[in-house]
């Protein structure tokens, strides 16, 4: 998975693009790994457990929901393995200042070692799992 993370003023044309929004993404993760979901999708990214689902983050087992406004990743326990995503996902936020040093160190920390990575770039930051 690949998503670029911008404020509105750096998207360079993502709105002018045929598809304006997806519904749902699903992604199936590695089992047991709640922890580095998490991390990346809760901690770092700023999406929203849903309620629904919280009970299995506090298990640690299970499918996750992670919510973004209406938008939604369903996060199913891969027979073990993650599904990697050929693809690219575009997150909008009204300004990058949630992502100060203190949230970027601490998602580097939690997620070193794995395939989850967040780097800066002119347009925001590319961030790819």
């Amino acid at each position: 998975t690949h998503a670029l993370i911008a404020p509105p003023s750096q998207r360079h044309g993502t709105a002018q693009r045929a598809i304006k929004i997806v519904d749902h993404v699903n992604m199936n993760h590695e089992k047991g790994r709640h922890d580095l979901l998490k991390a990346f999708y809760f901690d770092l990214l700023g999406f929203a457990v849903d309620p629904r689902k919280m009970e299995n983050l506090d298990k640690g087992k299970k499918t996750l929901w992670a919510n973004a406004g209406i938008a939604q990743l369903h996060l199913p326990e891969g027979k073990p393995e993650a599904q990697p995503l050929d693809g690219r996902l575009t997150l909008a936020y009204a300004d990058l200042d949630r992502f100060d040093e203190a949230r970027l160190n601490a998602a580097h920390e939690a997620l070193e070692g794995t395939k989850f990575q967040m780097r800066a770039n002119a347009d925001g930051f590319d961030v790819s799992c």
